[in-house]
């Protein structure tokens, strides 16, 4: 199973200390060509990787080729996303992926949030983001927002 999330800050203390053993995960892969390309940024994720689950830090390419492998069907895999545009590209490339959490996103790059829409407390976008997040929940998946895994999911609704 592929659990697919939505977070800016990739690999954090939510990740590593309840949503791991929440939904049993042995695997995190971490998608975004940016964080990939950064040899700094690889060390500093791999020095805070949990020890129960094995990571990868992956372009998204990449990444797509490892989920599309028939042999992590038996595998339960937390892919983690920084935008929402590598989510897109993620859920077009990789037909077994069905649970998409868009969990926290629109806060890091722009904390005031200016020219930017609220879809959930935890999910803010500018316009070009929010396109993108439509096309995803055009799709036929399990889409909503779930920040910490003791919360219930929410349905996110663009007005």
């Amino acid at each position: 199973m592929i659990y697919l999330r939505l977070d800016e800050r990739l690999l954090h203390g939510q990740v590593t200390t309840t949503w791991i053993g929440f939904l049993g995960i042995a695997r995190i892969i971490l998608a975004d060509d940016e964080v990939a390309q950064n040899e700094i940024q690889c060390q500093l994720l791999k020095m805070s990787a949990p020890k129960e689950a094995k990571m990868l830090i992956l372009t998204v390419e990449k990444a797509a080729n490892i989920l599309n492998d028939p042999r992590c069907e038996a595998m339960k895999i937390l892919v983690i996303c920084a935008n929402p545009y590598n989510v897109l590209k993620l859920i077009e490339s990789v037909p077994a992926i069905h649970d998409v959490n868009l969990a926290n996103y629109g806060f890091q790059a722009n904390p005031n949030g200016v020219n930017k829409k609220m879809l959930t407390s935890n999910l803010s976008v500018d316009p070009q983001e929010l396109e993108v997040i439509q096309k995803i929940m055009a799709k036929d998946l399990n889409c909503y927002c779930q920040v910490l895994a003791n919360q219930p999911k929410k349905t996110i609704v663009i007005h």
